[in-house]
Order: C-alpha cells, then structure tokens, then sequence
C-alpha cells in the first residue's frame, strides 16, 4: 500500500501537495469514473482542483457538489473527502451505486489550500485564506463568510483581523469565485 493510499486508507493527515499528488493517482487508476478538473487559483495563486466521478452511461440527472477544507486547521475535512472518494468507487452499496450512474458527484478535498498549507508550516490553528487586504497588517478572509449569500450578516466581522472576517464585498476571493463551475 503507497503512502498516498495509507493517507486515504487510515485517515491519516496529509500536506496539500500530497492530497493533490493522491488526486492524480485515483484520476489515473480510475480514468472512466473519476476527473480532475483544474477550477481556479486561491489567492496565493495556488491552483484549485476538484474531482468528478460519474459512472453512469447516460447524461446526469443533475449533480452533487461535497467540499473539505474551508476551514485551514480542520485537518480532518480533507482527509475525509479523500476516504469519501475511495469509498464511492469501491463500494458495492446498490443504493450509492445508483446515485452514482444518475448523478456526478463534484468533491473538492481542498478548498482553502493556502490556509491548509499554512497551518502546516506556520500557524496550526489558523482558519483564514491568505488574501491580503488593502486596509494593512492582517491577513485572510474566512472563505465560509465570503458568499453573495447572507454575507455580512450574523456570525460575520467587518474587522479583517478577526477570524469571522467575510472580505472585502460578497465573493471578493478567488477561491469563492472558483466554485462556478460549468
């Protein structure tokens, strides 16, 4: 068993750069089910990808879309997308089998990769992207409050210092814009 599947296999926390190394490994081993699309930069410029899987032969009856890693230190989100992956191309259940040949199944193991790469090397309880802000000595937006959706309402901060800061105006980061997807 490769590292990569062990990460996968047994939960174990992996660097971004090893979660999208384990990406092109189950796109490759599982061409006619699984597609790695690139969908955007973050703000640090580093690319977004997410996974595709569909294993029916007629068109989709819609799609589902399941993300990890919004949030930098929760390290568990990503390694569960990952396990989530394997577990929809290896199962036998009839009843995920038919939402799998009736639906593509969009699965972003990581979307806030810079946060995510930070609290590996950095600041292992960070939450925030890395956008940097006009307004000076702080750093990140929390992705999960920067939708044109509610944004700035309850649970959001105006201060970019804090935790809770939505950005500069709904959808102001690019890993917010990556997630329309055609």
């Amino acid at each position: 068993m490769t590292f990569f599947a062990i990460c996968v296999y047994y939960l174990i926390l992996c660097y971004y750069s090893q979660i999208y190394l384990w990406m092109s490994q189950i796109t490759s081993a599982y061409p006619p089910y699984i597609e790695k699309i690139l969908i955007g930069p973050s703000a640090e410029k580093r690319l977004i990808y997410v996974l595709k899987i569909f294993k029916g032969v007629d068109q989709p009856k819609g799609a589902l879309w399941i993300d990890c890693g919004i949030h930098a230190r929760e390290w568990i989100s990503p390694a569960f997308c990952q396990w989530l992956v394997q577990h929809l191309i290896d199962t036998e259940d009839k009843m995920i089998t038919d939402i799998l040949n009736s639906f593509e199944i969009y699965v972003l193991p990581v979307w806030n990769v810079d946060g995510y790469d930070y609290t590996w090397t950095t600041n292992r309880f960070w939450r925030k992207n890395l956008a940097k802000h006009k307004m000076g000595q702080c750093v990140g937006t929390d992705l999960n409050r920067n939708w044109d959706a509610g944004w700035g309402g309850h649970g959001a901060s105006n201060n970019p210092c804090s935790e809770t800061y939505g950005g500069q105006y709904p959808e102001s980061e690019p890993a917010s814009l990556s997630l329309y997807i055609s």
